[in-house]
C-alpha cells in the first residue's frame, strides 16, 4: 500500500497487488472489509455488500505518474473541506 485516504463516502487506495491480480485483490479487500463491518458494527445494515460493485482504477508507470496519484489522493479531504491539510486528515497514508 503506497497511499489511501478514507472519506466519508469513498475510499481511494494506491497499492500493488502482491500475490494476487488486481482484481483478486480488489475482490478480497471488499470482502474482508465487509466481514469487518458486519462484525465491529454489527446495527448497520446494508443488502448484499458493504461496497459497490464497480470501481475505478488507474495504472502508473512512472515515478512522476505515482507522485501524482499520491498527491491526488491527499488533496481528498482537503478538497472536500473536512480539513485544511492533508497531513490533518486522521485516515490518510
Amino acid at each position: 500500500m503506497y497511499s489511501y485516504v478514507l472519506m466519508p463516502n469513498h475510499i481511494h487506495l494506491f497499492f500493488q497487488p502482491i500475490n494476487n491480480s488486481y482484481r483478486q485483490s480488489i475482490k478480497d479487500f471488499k470482502r474482508w472489509t465487509t466481514n469487518q463491518i458486519r462484525k465491529n458494527i454489527p446495527d448497520l445494515i446494508f443488502n448484499k455488500s458493504f461496497w459497490q460493485e464497480e470501481y475505478f482504477d488507474h495504472w502508473s508507470r512512472s515515478d512522476l505518474e505515482d507522485a501524482k496519484i499520491i498527491e491526488y489522493i491527499h488533496s481528498n479531504p482537503v478538497k472536500a473541506g473536512l480539513t485544511d491539510s492533508y497531513e490533518n486528515w486522521p485516515y490518510v497514508k
